[in-house]
């Protein structure tokens, strides 16, 4: 996958370990600040907790009344759990 992003965006070949070091880096930046940003959240808003229960709640009840998805292939990562 690297290869064909790299490819995508005419990355030459000697900066291609450069920037997937920095997307990597960048991607746990981002993900600590909204998490960081997340809790700040939940512990001024007490209720925000509630409203994320709900929509969780919510979306796993969707997810259980869809129909299987048919063609996944027999691969075990490409099946809805049941």
């Amino acid at each position: 996958m690297l290869a064909v992003i790299s490819a995508y965006f005419a990355v030459p070949s000697q900066y291609r370990h450069r920037a997937l070091l920095w997307g990597v880096v960048g991607a746990l930046v981002l993900r600590a600040g909204f998490i960081a940003g997340g809790a700040a959240v939940l512990d001024r808003v007490a209720w925000a907790a509630y409203v994320l229960g709900a929509f969780l709640i919510a979306t796993g009840l969707r997810l259980a009344a869809r129909p299987p998805v048919s063609g996944a292939g027999g691969r075990p990562t490409a099946r809805r759990p049941r």
